[in-house]
């Protein structure tokens, strides 16, 4: 009997990789988020390519590096 429970072809392992991925694309939008606001209200050039580089992150680039 294997540890890991196969439901729907996914298992625990796998569901666990999505949550934290979902986890860390939401933390990533809410930074871009943030920086862009700030940049705007502070006009800084600098803090709004931050917030733009941020928004180049996807879950392709995830799957990419594994």
């Amino acid at each position: 009997m294997s540890d890991e429970i196969e439901t729907a072809g996914i298992n625990n392992d796998e569901r666990s990789e999505r949550r934290t991925l979902i986890w860390v694309l939401l933390i990533n939008l809410s930074q871009a988020l943030l920086v862009g606001i700030v940049g705007i209200i502070a006009q800084s050039t600098g803090l709004l390519g931050a917030g733009r580089d941020a928004w180049n992150v996807t879950p392709s680039d995830v799957e990419e590096n594994e």
